[in-house]
Formats: C-alpha cells, structure tokens, sequence
C-alpha cells in the first residue's frame, strides 16, 4: 500500500487492474465483464481500487468546461507560438553551441505515446552524443551527456523544442509527460483513469510532487487528478511552481 494524500493505492490493482476486475472498455486478457459483475467485484475492492474503477467507467465525462474545449488549446497555440519568436534567438545560440560542440544534429526526436494512445514524435535539444540508446529515465542514469548538454538539461533548456510539439496540437504546455511506448504499465494506467484522454505535456502536476524516483502507480494517480480537474487556475498555478523548480536540478523525464 502506498500512501498518497488520503488516498491509500491498492498495489495489486495499480499494477493491471487484474485483481479486482478490468475496465469493460478496455480489457487486459479477458471479455469485457457485465454490469452486475462489475458492480460486485468493485465492492470488495478496497477504496482507492473502486476509485479507479469508477474513474475508468466515467472517463469520458473527464471536465469538458469551456476552458478544456476551447481556452486550453487556444492558450497553448498562443503562448507557444509566441515563444517561438520572443526565444528563437536564445534558441538559435543553443543550436550553435550544440553544432560547434560535437558537430552533430541538434535535435534528438523520440518516439511517445500522446493523446488517446497515439504516438507522435517528440523534440528536444540534444544533450547525449551521437548514437546514445534511446532508454527510460530510470535506466538512462549512467549515459553519458555532452558538455552543453549538461547546462541545457540543468535549466530545462534541452525541453524548449517541444514547443514545436505544441503548436502541431500534439502536446501542451501542461499535462502528464509523454511516456515511450515501451512503459506499457503507465500507459494503461492512465488509460484506466483517463489521463490518456489529455494532451501529454511540457509539465505537469507529477513534475511539480518530486516525479524523479516516482513509482508509476503515484504518477498514474497524480495525472488522473489533473485530468478530472483541468481548469485555467489549475494550469497557471502548475506552470508557476514549475518556474519556481528551474532553480533546481530538474527531473529525468
């Protein structure tokens, strides 16, 4: 059990949702149950496993106020497209320093798992040498990173490409991180309490809770928090507390 707030996370459940039941719109290895069937095993699951539950079958009345259908979207479009300009020549120096370091490409694309279980590729400035493995966080501690790469993932300037991300309408300025299609628990995590249904973003409410270290079960939680509570207050004050974060050494992503 693993305690978060006051909500105690039933392990068993968090990993697979196998224990107690899986979803009826998305079954791991098993028909879809019934309704009555449903109901009764979700009775016998401790609180947090029928919270779970319950946000699994109502995942598609996840906030769809004016703000989440029309504001967030146009807000990230806005602010993203005007970062691009006011920053492009902060932006320009690093994809020289990056050139002129190692002479190879500036940018460094990898493959994430977006909206609705889409993958889309995401960008960043490039802080590992040419031909690095593409790994998780939790194993990519030991590679070895550039010496610009170092200052750039020191003040979260290697994450300033994924702007680019957010004007395609593929990512947005706040929202769960983008995993890889390799971390398929997380993935189906949050496709069990709905936070799959939210564009990923650049932060997030995990990011801003200590998300380095964090067990999957307790990201999957915080994301499905933000995803039922979207609202313009909320967003502001995530994008807040991440500036305030800058001034530490930031989470591997």
């Amino acid at each position: 059990m693993v305690q978060l707030g006051r909500l105690a996370v039933c392990d068993r459940v968090l990993l697979g949702l196998r224990t107690c039941g899986t979803s009826p719109e998305h079954p791991a290895s098993q028909s879809p149950l019934s309704p009555r069937t449903w109901n009764a095993r979700a009775k016998t699951c401790p609180s947090a496993c029928r919270w779970l539950l319950d946000t699994s079958r109502q995942r598609n009345k996840v906030n769809m106020s004016l703000y989440t259908l029309y504001g967030k979207r146009t807000l990230d479009a806005t602010a993203a497209t005007g970062g691009l300009i006011l920053l492009s020549p902060v932006l320009a120096a690093i994809a020289l320093l990056i050139r002129f370091d190692d002479r190879g490409p500036i940018f460094f694309r990898q493959k994430r798992v977006g909206k609705g279980g889409t993958e889309f590729l995401v960008w960043k400035f490039r802080s590992m040498p040419v031909g690095a493995p593409q790994l998780e966080a939790s194993q990519a501690q030991s590679l070895p990173i550039t010496g610009v790469g170092r200052v750039l993932r020191r003040l979260s300037l290697d994450e300033l490409p994924q702007l680019i991300n957010i004007v395609r309408g593929e990512m947005s300025l706040v929202g769960p991180r983008p995993p890889m299609p390799s971390q398929v628990e997380l993935i189906e995590l949050r496709r069990a309490n709905g936070s799959l249904d939210v564009r990923p973003g650049i932060t997030g409410l995990a990011q801003i809770n200590g998300y380095e270290g964090m067990p999957n079960d307790q990201k999957a939680l915080l994301d499905g928090r933000y995803a039922n509570g979207v609202s313009l207050s909320t967003d502001l004050g995530i994008l807040f507390r991440t500036l305030s974060h800058l001034a530490k050494t930031p989470p591997t992503y």
